[in-house]
C-alpha cells in the first residue's frame, strides 16, 4: 500500500467572504442534499485513458462565525478508479483580521498497484504519484481560490 499527503497553507484578502454566517453555497456550485451539512458538487467531466468521468463529490461544510470547514465525505462515478484507491480532502478556512487563512490537506491511499504499473520500479511508482497528487493538489488549489475571489 501506498499512502501519500499534500498540505498547503496560504492566504487570501479579507474581501472575499466578508460573513461566513451569510454564505450561499450555491455560488459555489455546490447543492444542498436531503442530509445536514452536506452538500453536492457536480464535476463537468473528464476523460482519462478510455473512461469518460463525471465525478459526484459529498462535501461535509460545517461553519461558524470565525471558519469554515469543509471534508469530502464520498466521490461517486469514479469507483472504476476508486476501487483500489482512498482519497481525502479537508480545508479550513479560518477568518484573521485581514485576510483569510486557508489550510489544506490532501491524502491518498493506493491498495494495490495498477496492472499497467506492474513492471515500473517502485522508485518511478512513487514519483508518478507524487506528480500525480502534485496536479489535483494544484488544481483544486486554483479552483478554491477562484471560487472564493468571485464570491461577492
Amino acid at each position: 500500500m501506498v499512502s501519500k499527503d499534500n498540505f498547503k497553507a496560504f492566504k487570501i484578502e479579507q474581501k472575499y467572504l466578508k460573513d461566513f454566517s451569510k454564505i450561499d453555497f450555491k455560488k459555489f456550485n455546490l447543492k444542498k442534499t436531503s442530509k445536514e451539512n452536506i452538500f453536492l458538487y457536480q464535476s463537468l467531466g473528464y476523460k482519462i485513458l478510455r473512461w469518460d468521468i463525471k465525478p459526484k463529490v459529498f462535501i461535509d461544510i460545517n461553519k461558524n462565525e470565525d471558519e469554515i470547514n469543509l471534508s469530502i465525505k464520498e466521490i461517486k462515478g469514479i469507483e472504476v478508479i476508486l476501487n483500489k484507491i482512498q482519497i481525502s480532502i479537508k480545508v479550513l478556512i479560518k477568518k484573521k483580521l485581514n485576510y483569510l487563512e486557508i489550510n489544506r490537506y490532501f491524502n491518498i491511499k493506493i491498495s494495490e498497484k495498477p496492472i499497467f504499473l506492474l513492471f515500473v520500479s517502485n522508485y518511478i511508482y512513487e514519483k508518478i504519484i507524487d506528480k500525480v497528487i502534485f496536479k489535483i493538489c494544484e488544481r483544486f488549489d486554483r479552483k478554491l481560490i477562484s471560487k472564493i475571489s468571485k464570491y461577492r
